[in-house]
């Protein structure tokens, strides 16, 4: 800790990060929050979900430029002056009359701020690493995620608190500040940072994009990466599981807000506060989870059988909650969810370790990243659909066939086994 704490550079660029995770999370609630107040809710829902989807997809593809992309500080520089601009341009949006039309014009900024927010974090990356000791990472990267769900937290009910007393006008200029903070913060770092980072890239040589060879890449590594994960023995049940897992708990908030927009049953105090509350209850389980797994005994030894299973019910629970109406069952259910979900994570990365070659360690932890994210890329794409021709209650229904449907079949392959 005395190292890190000691490592003043590393310190304020992690300032700089969790200043810009704060307008992220202000925007986020903000927008469900207006989304909720004009008329054609569902089809703004619709829309804002597919602009919080589509950066997952590019994940891979952007962090594929960072690596290529020399001056690694001048374009975040670039990135950042990029998204202040962007939010200001939200500001004067939202002076207009609640519609459908400003929605659009937030959601298409929402995807390109975050794309360039994926693109940005790829830059750092490489950046990180020589900044910290290599000795230090391990400890480094539990510090930071530490922190970061810490401020989450923060940010989640401080973000509730503002929306009560600003108009959105005013929340996308803060949001656009705290980009500007993050932007002054960086050009003061900038000569500090190259000392570090310029003096071993000065000679490096970055060979041109190749895109079709670079889509041919990811997929055919993807492909690669599942085909390994597939042969692990008895993890076919759970590479089939998890991405409806996922998708179920991505679409939850969304759900969510589709039923704030049409009435008051889920309401505690205000939408804002409502939206923030099942944030909360999310980073607050994933907190919890991974405690248990370092002090409890009894958590460590669950099987991921086991673990897979009680995930399964606690998201039913939710939905079985949102279809009666009970927000706080829906919040208990989400925060038990969150437990489950951050014991499974070092589980599941335990058995790759053990289980594949380690020089194909890299590819088939990003491939199943990517595959999991698809996962609930699909389910918000096709949750998009829905919310457009269903009620909110009909969407309830469906995804609780699906999530009963997985469950069965994990049990039934438990007790094959």
């Amino acid at each position: 800790m005395k190292k890190i704490l000691s490592n003043k550079l590393y310190l304020k660029l992690l300032i700089s990060d969790l200043i810009s995770n704060f307008g992220d999370t202000l925007y986020f609630i903000a927008l469900m929050t207006y989304v909720t107040e004009i008329k054609n809710s569902n089809l703004a829902i619709s829309i804002v979900t597919v602009s919080e989807s589509l950066p997952i997809l590019f994940t891979v593809f952007f962090g594929m430029i960072a690596d290529k992309t020399l001056n690694k500080v001048e374009m975040i520089i670039k990135t950042l002056w990029i998204r202040v601009i962007l939010y200001l341009l939200v500001a004067i949006a939202m002076n207009f009359r609640a519609s459908i039309i400003v929605v659009i014009v937030a959601s298409v900024i929402n995807l390109i701020s975050d794309t360039l927010g994926q693109f940005e974090n790829g830059l750092f990356y490489p950046i990180s690493n020589r900044i910290v000791k290599k000795s230090d990472r391990e400890e480094t990267m539990a510090f930071k995620q530490t922190i970061t769900s810490t401020m989450n937290i923060i940010n989640q009910s401080l973000g509730a608190f503002l929306i009560t007393i600003f108009s959105f006008f005013h929340l996308a200029i803060i949001n656009s500040m705290t980009f500007a903070a993050s932007l002054i913060i960086m050009l003061c770092l900038k000569n500090q940072i190259n000392k570090y980072y310029q003096e071993k890239t000065s000679s490096d040589k970055v060979s041109p994009i190749d895109f079709r060879a670079a889509f041919s890449d990811i997929s055919s590594n993807l492909r690669l990466a599942i085909k390994h994960l597939f042969r692990i023995n008895n993890m076919r049940t759970t590479l089939l599981v998890i991405p409806i897992l996922n998708g179920s708990l991505a679409i939850l908030i969304p759900l969510v807000v589709v039923n704030l927009s049409k009435g008051t049953a889920l309401t505690i105090i205000n939408s804002a506060t409502t939206i923030s509350l099942l944030g909360i209850s999310t980073v607050s389980g994933g907190i919890l989870g991974g405690a248990l797994i370092l002090i409890s005994n009894k958590f460590k030894q669950l099987s991921i059988a086991s673990l897979l299973q009680m995930n399964l019910l606690t998201i039913l629970l939710s939905f079985i909650a949102f279809y009666y109406q009970n927000i706080y069952l829906i919040i208990f259910g989400s925060f038990l969810s969150s437990i489950f979900v951050s014991a499974l994570n070092p589980k599941m990365g335990a058995i790759i370790f053990n289980n594949i070659d380690e020089k194909k360690l890299a590819t088939t932890f990003g491939g199943m990243v990517t595959y999991f994210q698809l996962g609930e890329v699909v389910s918000r794409l096709m949750f998009s659909a829905l919310v457009i021709y269903l009620s909110y209650n009909s969407i309830a229904v469906i995804y609780m066939i699906i999530i009963l449907t997985a469950f069965i079949y994990t049990f039934s392959k438990v007790q094959n086994h």
